[in-house]
């Protein structure tokens, strides 16, 4: 039977570190696996996707990572974008950077982001703080906190909710500033705000210095913060107080620095009143009254100055101008440590430490220079997953000095706009999820191929194979427009003695030595090296199968049948006629 070709399984991420000693193999939690890499191209700007098998004696996953160089000139932001523009809405992570993309900005791949709020927790919530309400308590149904994240969330400096539903553990959050400064960390909330308008002249001030409330129900004990991601009014009765802040000309949102505002509502007496959407509503419950016989002295028209104030939990630092958090659950790598039961960062698990599971983390290294996002999946749907501790050793070969764990399980979803969701969701169908964390190009729109690259990155032939590679192509902002690009593209081999280019575009090996192929258009060239070598990384030699007529069998490049194949991926087609092919899904 003729040979198939043999994809050349390199890593093109760093899976190397003190742990692992050879580049094949990853060692997690004291248990070697076997690394084959399925697939390894550029996704953007600055932006790698690759996805590996791991395989041990007792397990097997897959994980698909995005790796960006955050050193690169033309490195995307990092950004979190909130489902349907509400604290209480879910979206799948698809059709969040899809309609967050425009002209000027492409969300052209990330992950989902926190925890969110259940029906079964919301209902459990409510009647916490519900049931036999007294003025002292919040009441609301279960419906008023349906789809909260559970952590921290900014996007574009402006809060989308608090670390309040699960303030008491903690939890951890990553912290994204517009200098570049990323931190996993957990978070302490207050915010201040001054004025001139006080019969001496001097500036007086006020402070919600504990862990503030936003975008949650008012009790009347409470001071709340309600900007535009709650809805279109704070939805308080009567009982409290409420003032309306908007920036003035020229100011945007921001945290940790002063933000110049200024007083369009003042209502004694009254909720429900309307938020703006470029400004908040603070609004003060009954018991307020220190507060409020501040604020309340307020004309409409004064001038405002308003800081959100937000410290890094572990030390109690303010890093300058946050501009997007995103919560997650356990810090569950911290300074090149494994996060265990016990330590300061794992207050609460929210599965079992040891338990396997389908995960979504994202990390950095140790200077910044480096940002991961990963999901962990299970193998078509057997058992795989990894424990917490797991996922911290796997995160620290990917290159990461502190990594923290996302939502999991059915919302585990990495996305790319070409080709698009490219892990094994658990459901086979999307989730939808309150946030999503994202790469973000800031660029004029451009629909123009300006440079390819092989889908490859390594192939091995043996003389008299045939090889038709399969070019993606690129427009001249790095952003993956086709993944089988062919119009105009030159195939050259060095040695020229290694081959033939066929009118079709297709090569023939004549020998078995290691050489380079080329792929050249517009003026720009892309190379892989081509091994034909017994020492070459092993893949697929044969299929000895049969199918019948008409009728396509896949195989990943191990050789083992596949019957639900995942977009971006390379597989071998078998035909009903015996004929192999090297496809791109």
């Amino acid at each position: 039977m003729r040979k198939s070709l043999t994809i050349v399984l390199t890593c093109g991420v760093a899976l190397l570190s003190a742990n692992n000693s050879a580049a094949r193999e990853m060692n997690l939690q004291g248990v070697t696996f076997k690394v084959d890499t399925i697939s390894h191209y550029l996704a953007g700007p600055a932006t790698n996707y690759t996805r590996l098998l791991l395989s041990s004696e007792n397990n097997k996953f897959n994980v698909s990572v995005l790796e960006i160089d955050r050193k690169a000139t033309n490195a995307p932001q990092l950004k979190v974008a909130v489902a349907k523009e509400s604290t209480r809405g879910v979206e799948t992570v698809s059709a969040l950077g899809k309609r967050k993309s425009n002209a000027n900005e492409r969300y052209f791949a990330g992950v989902n982001g926190d925890f969110f709020v259940t029906g079964a927790f919301a209902t459990n919530l409510a009647n916490a703080y519900g049931a036999a309400a007294t003025d002292d308590r919040r009441v609301f149904t279960a419906a008023d906190v349906t789809g909260m994240t559970n952590t921290t969330c900014v996007t574009g400096g402006l809060f989308v909710a608090p670390n309040f539903v699960d303030v008491s553990s903690d939890e951890k959050a990553l912290i994204i500033c517009k200098d570049g400064s990323l931190y996993i960390d957990g978070t302490k909330i207050s915010y201040t705000m001054s004025t001139v308008k006080n019969a001496d002249g001097t500036i007086k001030l006020i402070t919600r210095s504990d862990q503030a409330i936003v975008n949650f129900p008012r009790s009347n004990k409470d001071m709340t913060m309600y900007t535009k991601y709650y809805g279109a009014t704070t939805g308080t009765d009567d009982t409290g107080n409420e003032i309306t802040l908007v920036l003035a000309d020229g100011e945007t949102f921001g945290i940790n620095r002063k933000m110049n505002m200024k007083v369009t509502a003042v209502n004694p007496g009254k909720g429900n009143s309307a938020i703006p959407e470029n400004g908040f509503v603070i609004s003060l419950g009954s018991k307020r009254t220190n507060q409020w016989g501040f604020v309340g002295k307020m004309q409409v028209g004064d001038p405002v100055e308003f800081t959100v104030n937000v410290k890094l939990s572990s030390n109690e630092t303010a890093p300058a101008e946050i501009e997007e958090i995103c919560g997650g659950d356990v810090r569950i790598l911290k300074n090149e440590n494994v996060t265990k039961e016990g330590d300061s960062d794992a207050i609460r698990f929210i599965n079992a430490a040891t338990g396997k599971y389908i995960r979504t983390m994202v990390g950095y290294s140790k200077d910044r220079s480096k940002f991961v996002m990963a999901t962990v999946d299970r193998e078509c749907g057997g058992v795989g997953g990894v424990s917490y501790y797991d996922a911290a050793d796997l995160m620290l070969a990917l290159g990461c000095y502190d990594a923290l764990d996302l939502d999991g399980g059915g919302s585990t979803e990495m996305w790319i706009n070409t080709p698009g969701v490219v892990n094994y969701l658990r459901d086979k169908a999307e989730r939808g999820v309150g946030n999503a964390l994202f790469a973000v190009v800031t660029a004029p729109e451009d629909a123009t191929i300006n440079f390819v690259r092989f889908a490859d990155h390594g192939v091995k032939l043996k003389k008299g194979d045939v090889y038709k590679p399969v070019y993606f192509g690129y427009n001249k902002n790095s952003e993956l427009l086709n993944m089988n690009y062919t119009q105009g593209v030159k195939l050259s081999c060095t040695p020229a003695s290694a081959g033939t280019i066929g009118t079709d575009g297709s090569f023939t090996a004549a020998t078995d030595d290691t050489y380079t192929l080329t792929a050249t258009y517009n003026g720009q060239s892309h190379s892989i090296m081509v091994n034909g070598k017994e020492a070459a990384v092993s893949g697929i030699e044969e299929i000895a199968t049969s199918s019948p007529a008409g009728e396509p069998e896949f195989y990943d490049i191990n050789g083992i049948r596949v019957d639900e194949l995942l977009h971006g991926n390379i597989y071998i087609r078998k035909d009903g006629n015996g004929r192999y092919t090297k496809v791109v899904y």
